[in-house]
């Protein structure tokens, strides 16, 4: 049995910042919800961190890829305020939107590749810590989006040329790839 749905109902004001934080880590090792409904009337930017930190932990890639939680989908607030929507970060709602894809080997894949790569940053000092198996999949899994984005952008005239730009930085960085 699997619990798909959740729903925190809290009057007292118990469910506040300390709460969700515990909650949130133990959301890290769902691998099965894919709905939370939360009061959000106690939970301030430290508690809506820690979910957003459950989605996409930060901590090195093999945290981000291994340890975030990939599943859940959606996460709808109470009491709904007309014309006030849920205010948790954006990053938040990102992750939220990223776990809606079926493959959550992919999902995996994509919040490494956004985390290490996004605006031109190349934080590849975790990539030594890596599996062999991970860095090869990674490779050719940013070889493959990058080209997708060039393709999008020139047409099929794509050179590939960004996509080897970052191969290049990641085997030169590891040699012993």
């Amino acid at each position: 049995c699997s619990l798909e749905n959740l729903h925190i109902n809290d009057n007292t004001g118990h469910f506040d910042d300390e709460n969700a934080i515990i909650f949130a880590k133990a959301l890290k090792k769902n691998k099965s919800s894919t709905t939370l409904k939360i009061d959000r009337r106690f939970i301030t930017i430290i508690g809506w961190n820690a979910f957003s930190s459950a989605l996409c932990d930060e901590t090195n890639k093999n945290a981000t890829a291994m340890l975030s939680n990939h599943t859940l989908k959606f996460l709808h607030c109470f009491p709904e305020e007309r014309n006030k929507d849920c205010s948790y970060p954006k990053d938040l709602q990102y992750y939220l939107e990223m776990n809606r894809l079926d493959n959550k080997v992919l999902v995996a894949r994509r919040k490494v590749f956004e985390r290490c790569f996004l605006g031109n940053r190349y934080d590849l000092d975790e990539f030594s810590k890596m599996s062999h198996s991970m860095v090869v999949n990674l490779l050719a899994f940013f070889n493959n989006v990058v080209f997708a984005k060039e393709k999008k952008k020139y047409g099929d005239e794509a050179s590939g040329y960004t996509s080897r730009t970052i191969v290049y930085q990641i085997v030169r960085k590891n040699p012993l790839l």
